[in-house]
């Protein structure tokens, strides 16, 4: 099977580390979320600030390139601010604020994109190349996994992927948190699925990954990093991905055979706070589940 790519407008990948991520610790998230499609009415306010500073940045990195995607030229910065904003005006200044702080911090500065929120798209079998794949891959080998990335950009003459940060930072200094090792980062699922992807899908090499932060509030901070990944955990991602298109496969089947999804409590609260589908599993009674099902959630398009 050939690679392919394929450009759309800022948003989620279409089988990224996420979805597959999901189906790896909680069936009943991977249900309701990319089986069925759900999302909250409501976005938190730091999310939604995070997604309109992302819109600006995407907007500004396809201004610069030759030949922007087509996305770019559907919908001005503005108009897609106005509608993943809307209701929002205070939310959208601060995001155009964040950015000008942004464009001013590194004007002139040498990164030439070479793609912008481009999804790229890859099978199982082509991590492997010339490999024998181990017998339990054969069934998943032609299975298509994605990821959208923010940048891939050429940087000091080397091809990177980048993906931008959005933070509230320190309280105390004011600045964004001390980056350390970066370890937050370097065992990211998304960061090696981006990387054995596209990989797979452009003929130049890649150097890396990159994180750009940006503090999402004044004042003001940013700084750009670059991950120091094991090559061993590198290599041993790639049979985390196959493993968890088939944990996929088996969840769908399933589900479309009539069985329920089995819901793992481990994942409902973690650093970012509680999980989209928090209050339906925790409701007293499935008639309380049901009803927030269909007051608090909206369903993208039809069931995948």
């Amino acid at each position: 099977m050939s690679n392919k790519t394929k450009e759309f407008s800022t948003g989620a990948s279409s089988r990224g580390s996420h979805q597959l991520g999901a189906a790896l610790s909680c069936e009943r998230l991977w249900a309701l979320r990319y089986h069925q499609r759900l999302r909250p009415t409501s976005s938190k306010p730091w999310q939604l600030l995070g997604t309109l500073v992302h819109t600006c940045l995407a907007h500004y990195f396809a201004s610069l390139m030759d030949e922007p995607p087509q996305w770019s030229l559907d919908e001005t910065m503005d108009e897609n601010l106005e509608r993943e904003g809307e209701g929002n005006p205070e939310m959208i200044r601060q995001a155009k604020d964040c950015f000008e702080a942004f464009k001013s911090r590194y004007a002139g500065d040498g990164w030439v994109p070479l793609y912008v929120e481009n999804e790229f798209k890859a099978s199982i079998g082509s991590f492997f190349k010339d490999e024998e794949l181990p017998e339990w891959i054969e069934p998943v080998k032609d299975e298509v996994v994605t990821c959208k990335t923010d940048l891939v950009c050429e940087w000091g003459g080397r091809v990177w992927v980048v993906d931008h940060k959005t933070s509230s930072g320190n309280s105390r200094s004011g600045r964004l948190n001390s980056w350390g090792s970066g370890s937050e980062y370097i065992m990211s699922p998304q960061v090696f699925q981006n990387l054995w992807i596209i990989r797979s899908c452009i003929d130049r090499p890649v150097a890396g990954f990159a994180i750009q932060r940006l503090k999402r509030s004044t004042p003001y901070d940013f700084d750009r990093q670059t991950l120091q990944l094991s090559p061993l955990a590198y290599d041993q991602a790639r049979y985390m991905i196959a493993d968890a298109t088939l944990r996929e496969r088996d969840i769908k089947n399933r589900i479309e055979a009539g069985e329920k999804p089995r819901p793992n409590y481990n994942q409902c609260y973690s650093r970012w706070g509680p999980c989209d589908f928090f209050a339906v599993c925790s409701s007293d009674t499935k008639e309380i589940q049901n009803s927030l099902l269909s007051s608090e959630y909206v369903q993208l398009g039809g069931m995948k």
